[in-house]
């Protein structure tokens, strides 16, 4: 597991705030090809846990999810650099593992997970 997490950490970039090429106007909607804000969107319907699009912060913060992922995944959950993880999904992860995290075992966290009520 330790190359799961080493990878993982590898692959962590530092988020650069975007470059906002209108900054200091304060009308946008009069430019040309600039719309009027659109309004914000309705709240998102609740989504299922996967371990395609779930990520590893999302499945630890959640109690059920996180014992899914201890049950087949024994230490995984302690290990000191899962926060180095956080932004990956299981998937991502798999492939850093060197077979260490089988798609046998994806299976099995994700008919678990399945089992879990959406968020």
């Amino acid at each position: 597991m330790t190359i799961l997490f080493l990878a993982a950490a590898a692959l962590a970039q530092p988020a650069t705030p975007a470059q906002n090429p209108h900054a200091g106007h304060s009308d946008h909607a009069g430019h040309a090809n600039h719309a009027a804000p659109a309004t914000p969107a309705a709240p998102a319907a609740a989504q299922a846990w996967s371990v395609e699009t779930s990520t590893v912060a999302q499945l630890m913060a959640n109690p059920a999810a996180k014992a899914v992922i201890d049950r087949h995944l024994p230490g995984f959950s302690t290990h000191p650099m899962v926060g180095q993880a956080g932004p990956m999904t299981l998937r991502q992860i798999q492939g850093f593992t060197q077979g260490a995290i089988t798609n046998a075992h994806l299976t099995a966290i994700q008919t678990d997970l399945a089992a879990i009520p959406a968020q």
